[in-house]
């Protein structure tokens, strides 16, 4: 059997876990991109199945622009980026690249989207509730809210009709119409989301709590064996229960 070879660009705490994580998928880590090391060269020299990136958003074209020239498939785990996605797009289809995006790669997190969205639909139809998002992370995270925290407003945003802006300043307090964004950054947490809805009567609370990083690795790795053979252009939201699929049974 083939094993799949992916280069890692980045080598922060996200990379290191992509590698420690690595052998549990049958991935051969080939190369290694951090920060002082020339992409182009490596990618080059090692030619990998596939490239998974995560790192910054400013580095986040160029990364992509040598993976589309080197005809080199990339997972891009990166967050933070969103102004650049009409760039990313157009740098995409003019070098016919090959990629999977995410606003998160934890299988568990996009299960969440999916049972916020019923939950959403089902509240939004009873008038007594009210609805807010809370994210918490570690003090590292340079984006808030986050990608994710981002993908429940607009869920929760896409039901409760009424709730078309988002509030996380409250020292004038909160209008009907705003929904109230909740946002920490402390420690090493990696990851905490809420989507709560509450009553005078009572609060129904849906969270994930991510216990490492190890599900964000899984994810992303999954998402590059996949990528390998079957190509394409694709969000890692649309097709994850492919790809979890596809790993459990072969």
């Amino acid at each position: 059997m083939h094993m799949c070879r992916v280069a890692l660009i980045g080598y922060g705490k996200m990379g290191r876990e992509l590698e420690a994580r690595a052998a549990h998928h049958e991935v051969e880590v080939c190369c290694v991109v951090d920060e002082e090391d020339s992409a182009k060269t490596l990618l080059e020299q090692h030619k990998p199945d596939v490239a998974i990136e995560f790192t910054q958003p400013n580095a986040l074209l160029d990364n992509a622009r040598i993976c589309f020239e080197l005809g080199i498939p990339i997972v891009i785990g990166t967050t933070g980026w969103e102004s650049q996605k009409p760039a990313f797009i157009e740098l995409a289809e003019t070098l016919g690249g090959t990629y999977i995006t995410g606003s998160n790669f934890s299988t568990g997190v996009l299960a969440m989207f999916d049972i916020v969205k019923h939950a959403c639909s089902v509240v939004s139809q009873l008038p007594q509730y009210d609805a807010m998002v809370s994210e918490l992370h570690h003090r590292y995270k340079k984006d808030a809210p986050g990608g994710t925290a981002n993908h429940m407003i607009e869920i929760v945003q896409q039901e409760f009709v009424n709730k078309r802006q988002t509030r996380t300043d409250f020292s004038t307090g909160i209008a009907d119409e705003e929904l109230s964004v909740s946002v920490a950054r402390v420690g090493e947490t990696p990851g905490t989301h809420t989507v709560a809805f509450d009553s005078f009567a009572d609060t129904i609370e849906l969270t994930h709590r991510a216990r490492n990083r190890s599900g964000f690795a899984d994810g992303a790795l999954q998402a590059a064996k996949w990528l390998s053979h079957n190509g394409g252009q694709h969000r890692f939201e649309d097709i994850y229960q492919k790809v979890s699929r596809e790993a459990v049974h072969g």
